[in-house]
């Protein structure tokens, strides 16, 4: 699930940081490599979603399945991650560090993992937000009915529990072009 908003502006695309523009200037997130997460970045991953209002609790277990940008220093400074079920996956954790939020690194952690998910075999994306849904409705994700999920998505922790249940369940097909 997304973060709780920080502001109030109905215009900002979400709080996570998943923000308008990608630009790569330095500084402003856009030019922070994007890879893959290790065992040691947990600790950095649970700050950035503690910090973002997102559950952290269950991350151990699909860090195989995250990714996250750095800055100049190492220091990771924004995280996405999948649980896959076959052809279908969870979209979740996406949160970048508050001073660089509102600077594209969000949509470019959402595109590098749409490109890694294929080598997975993710076909489809479901996922929950109470905040984030004009974001991910700008990335060509409908409203859908938690029933509509597949059993494999629908068992999954933040399906079955983890998410407010006020939160919108959203999905799209996996983008091959990113």
């Amino acid at each position: 699930m997304l973060p709780k908003p920080d502001r109030t502006d109905d215009n900002r695309s979400d709080e996570s940081g998943a923000g308008r523009g990608d630009s790569s200037a330095p500084g402003n997130g856009g030019g922070c490599p994007i890879g893959p997460a290790t065992a040691a970045d947990l600790p950095a991953i649970a700050r950035l979603l503690h910090e973002a209002g997102l559950p952290q609790g269950d991350i151990a277990g699909h860090v195989g399945r995250f990714l996250v940008a750095r800055n100049d220093a190492g220091g990771v400074v924004g995280t996405i991650g999948a649980e896959v079920t076959g052809p279908d996956a969870l979209l979740r954790s996406l949160a970048v560090a508050p001073n660089l939020r509102q600077a594209g690194l969000g949509g470019r952690l959402m595109a590098e993992l749409e490109r890694v998910a294929g080598g997975w075999g993710v076909q489809r994306w479901w996922l929950l937000t109470t905040t984030a849904e004009r974001f991910f409705a700008k990335r060509g994700f409908r409203v859908a009915t938690r029933c509509e999920a597949p059993e494999g998505i629908r068992r999954t922790a933040q399906f079955s529990g983890g998410c407010a249940a006020a939160a919108v369940c959203l999905t799209r097909e996996r983008r091959s072009d990113e």
